[in-house]
């Protein structure tokens, strides 16, 4: 597993502003992280916990975008690894408290003889239905035939629960999720903490399809502390971080 270049995340001062109420203002700072030699606007301080449909709307506005997985997966990197330590300490509290939500939808399919089956339908942005993420397959293997890079499919067989770096660097569904390079990002996130990553709520065995929502996080649990790859539907509660749009 190649190690990646550590970059030192840039810090730059906004016109922006979260309204609190009527008499109290907080400013915002762009934190400037590298997504695969893309320099990618991030806000800090971060949003509220909320689900996953909720940070969506709040983050899909006029001034900032909500971050998909494999550009959350770079911010949380470029902080861990950065030479500038000013927020490592905050965002690894974060992480073991929270989590933080990666806008990247898996569609979880049976082997039911369709033309796409077997495997998982990896979607960035799905969209909100009824107050919860919503990934239509007839629409999304459409996308999916017509090469649309926001969507992508990778067949059953990878490795899940409890995984290596190194393994999770070469896990097919990880580099789905997020591309290979920012797969081995994650892998020496996972690094950091000398134990096995778990991907959790991976082993897939229903007969319908499944939307799950992705998410990364610390946590003592499943014999932590690790870092939790996750996928849940969406009505958990974890941190967001907005992307600023440019003008």
């Amino acid at each position: 597993m190649a190690k990646t270049e550590k970059m030192k995340i840039r810090v730059e001062e906004t016109d922006l502003v979260y309204q609190i109420d009527k008499k109290k203002h907080i400013p915002i700072t762009k934190l400037i992280a590298d997504d695969c030699g893309r320099d990618v606007p991030f806000v800090y301080p971060f949003n509220d916990w909320e689900t996953y449909a909720d940070a969506f709307n709040t983050l899909n506005c006029e001034h900032f975008d909500p971050p998909t997985m494999s550009e959350m997966v770079s911010f949380v990197h470029c902080i861990l690894e950065s030479t500038d330590n000013s927020y490592r300490g905050d965002v690894e509290k974060l992480m073991k408290k929270y989590g933080f939500w990666g806008f990247t939808g898996s569609l979880f399919l049976p082997s039911d003889g369709k033309d796409v089956n077997n495997g998982v339908l990896i979607q960035d942005h799905p969209e909100i239905k009824d107050g919860m993420p919503f990934m239509d397959r007839d629409n999304l293997v459409k996308k999916l035939q017509a090469n649309d890079p926001s969507v992508r499919f990778v067949p059953f067989g990878f490795a899940t629960s409890l995984v290596t770096p190194v393994q999770l660097s070469n896990n097919p569904y990880i580099c789905g999720l997020v591309g290979e390079e920012n797969a081995e990002k994650l892998a020496e996130i996972a690094g950091r903490l000398k134990k096995k990553t778990y991907l959790r709520e991976l082993n897939f065995s229903a007969d319908k399809p499944l939307t799950l929502v992705s998410s990364l996080s610390y946590s003592r649990f499943f014999g932590g502390p690790r870092l939790i790859v996750g996928g849940d539907e969406g009505n958990l509660a974890h941190l967001s971080v907005g992307i600023i749009k440019s003008n």
